[in-house]
């Protein structure tokens, strides 16, 4: 509470209890219906005395709840910014690495140097669906299946709504030559984005999907809604 406003009801209470004291003291020696009106007339001043400060106190209150939620409402605002910020500038910063790291990949031939900057873009930015898939696809070319089968499956973690996880584990189950596991994850991948039809179609690394005896059916049920 603010100074002005502690002093001001403490003025006030001190002129109620002085007056009310004053005309109890009038009132001691005067009549009885002159004392009984005195006591009336102090009661209905206390009252309105008292409605006066409980009204001005209410005011006071009211507008100090106003500027309360009006400054967190706009720390809650500022710090919304700065989160927002921050994280702008971590996908920023993964962002780079990642091109970073395609271009030793693929220009400079460098695949070592590549997953170091993956990895980096992992750091700069966990919740980022691109450092995952890129990571998992290069420690594969580097020999590491089971890796890359776990960053695939962070990435589903993260993003259980995305085809892209479904359809990458698809892929590399397909170069290990499983099949009828590869099938389910394709269907997945459909259940959660039909768009997924168009991949396996444009991509030649399904079409074995559509050859093999034990998951022709079940591929061509999936793409071309076949029964």
């Amino acid at each position: 509470m603010k100074r002005w406003v502690r002093t001001l009801a403490v003025f006030l209470f001190v002129l109620i209890v002085g007056l009310l004291v004053r005309l109890v003291a009038d009132n001691m020696h005067a009549s009885g219906e002159a004392a009984a009106t005195g006591v009336v007339l102090a009661v209905a001043f206390l009252t309105g005395a008292v409605g006066f400060c409980t009204a001005t106190l209410g005011w006071y209150f009211f507008r100090q709840a106003d500027v309360a939620v009006e400054r967190r409402v706009n720390r809650a605002l500022y710090d919304f910014r700065r989160r927002l910020a921050i994280e702008q500038a971590r996908h920023d910063e993964a962002r780079k690495h990642l091109i970073n790291g395609y271009s030793f990949w693929f220009d400079r031939h460098d695949l070592d140097t590549a997953i170091a900057h993956f990895e980096q873009a992992v750091r700069s930015f966990p919740h980022g669906l691109g450092g995952y898939v890129a990571l998992g696809y290069a420690y594969y070319s580097r020999g590491e299946t089971e890796k890359a089968f776990e960053l695939f499956n962070k990435a589903l973690m993260l993003y259980p709504d995305r085809k892209e996880p479904y359809r990458d584990i698809a892929g590399l189950l397909i170069r290990e030559g499983d099949l009828l596991r590869a099938m389910e994850y394709v269907e997945r991948a459909v259940q959660v984005d039909p768009s997924v039809r168009r991949d396996l179609l444009e991509d030649p690394l399904f079409d074995v999907l559509k050859h093999e005896e034990k998951t022709r059916r079940r591929y061509e049920k999936v793409v071309y809604g076949s029964k």
